[in-house]
């Protein structure tokens, strides 16, 4: 993956509800799937917006209902899918995720997988950004406990920063 399409990759949950004309009519669920051949596109649209109408009134919390509800395995996540760049989801996935801003909730999804409400999360342009923030305060005094919760870092991007600081001392 280039560096270009790794700064461009977005991060976000979804819920899919699977029918019976989904590409796999199994999931977690329903392993034999016969829950599914029975569903149709229209109920599953119906049980998707009566869903979505329950996070977005504040009934009910995103993860939540996709751990409950979602035929997809990341269920078990919260309906957390990572991060992904272009390319990498079935196409109208992905455009929606890439129409919507970071806390906001798409309308019904149709794809080959059936029909998805999805929530972008994130994108690597705001982690990039937060990082090199980080970093470069780091840099000028400031200490991680000076500004407690500001990010949640990998031991990765730890490093990564400790090595930005090191090196700005030995020039």
């Amino acid at each position: 993956m280039s560096s270009s399409t790794a700064a461009n990759q977005v991060r976000a949950s979804h819920i899919l509800i699977k029918h019976q004309g989904s590409r796999r009519k199994a999931s977690w669920k329903d392993p034999e799937g016969r829950l599914i051949s029975a569903t149709t596109r229209d109920s599953a649209v119906s049980q998707l917006k009566l869903l979505r109408d329950d996070i977005v009134s504040g009934k009910a919390k995103f993860n939540d209902v996709a751990s409950r509800y979602s035929d997809c395995s990341s269920a078990k996540r919260g309906g957390d899918l990572g991060p992904f760049g272009r390319g990498q989801m079935q196409r109208p996935f992905e455009d929606a995720t890439y129409n919507l801003k970071v806390g906001e909730i798409s309308d019904i999804v149709d794809t080959d997988s059936g029909v998805h409400i999805i929530m972008r999360t994130g994108s690597k342009t705001h982690l990039i950004s937060s990082l090199f923030h980080f970093c470069t305060r780091k840099r000028k005094g400031n200490s991680m406990r000076q500004r407690p919760g500001v990010l949640k870092m990998s031991v990765k991007a730890v490093a990564t920063c400790k090595g930005m600081h090191n090196r700005s001392h030995v020039a």
